[in-house]
């Protein structure tokens, strides 16, 4: 059995864990834990990230938001697989899809509507934390095929790069 523990809020954690041969999403909060969500029609169920009352998790059959009653499902069209790895206050989600040729680009989604964040140039892009406006996340250089990490405020790209690292990630911002 594992656990993966995500994200945090406040007094809440988010992540999952394996029960009985699948992966389900767990909150813990104020000292208890509540187990075995799982989205419906999903074998594997990924909480991932939490913001208040708001959880972005995936599955294998797209990426959602669950707000402790109800999953709002989200999936853009051409991808086979939809990953939600952060939602910020606002209920803006940071996901990043996987198109049948492997490609990675990263996505926000607000509201119903789909935006695409692309890093300039970049082999692939995955969008992961997410606070007031600005997005943190990672891209794929097409020189050495590495790692950086970015902030986008918005309107423009800022790379993260660690002074004598050959590759950076950014995965949370806050």
């Amino acid at each position: 059995t594992q656990t993966y523990a995500n994200g945090v809020s406040g007094n809440t954690v988010v992540g999952y864990c394996q029960l009985a041969g699948t992966y389900r999403g767990f909150v813990y909060d104020s000292g208890m834990y509540t187990t075995n969500f799982t989205y419906p029609g999903a074998i594997d169920t990924h909480f991932w990230s939490v913001s208040g009352s708001n959880i972005a998790g995936y599955t294998s059959i797209g990426s959602f938001i669950y707000n402790g009653t109800t999953y709002t499902n989200f999936t853009v069209p051409g991808s086979y697989r939809t990953t939600a790895l952060g939602i910020a206050a606002s209920g803006v989600v940071g996901f990043y899809t996987t198109n049948s040729s492997d490609q990675q680009h990263g996505f926000l989604y607000s509201g119903g509507t789909t935006t695409r964040l692309d890093y300039p140039a970049a082999l692939l892009t995955q969008a992961y934390g997410l606070e007031n406006n600005f997005v943190v996340g990672n891209y794929l250089d097409t020189t050495l095929f590495r790692f950086h990490g970015f902030v986008h405020d918005g309107s423009a790209f800022t790379p993260l790069n660690v002074p004598g690292a050959s590759e950076t990630y950014a995965y949370a911002i806050s």
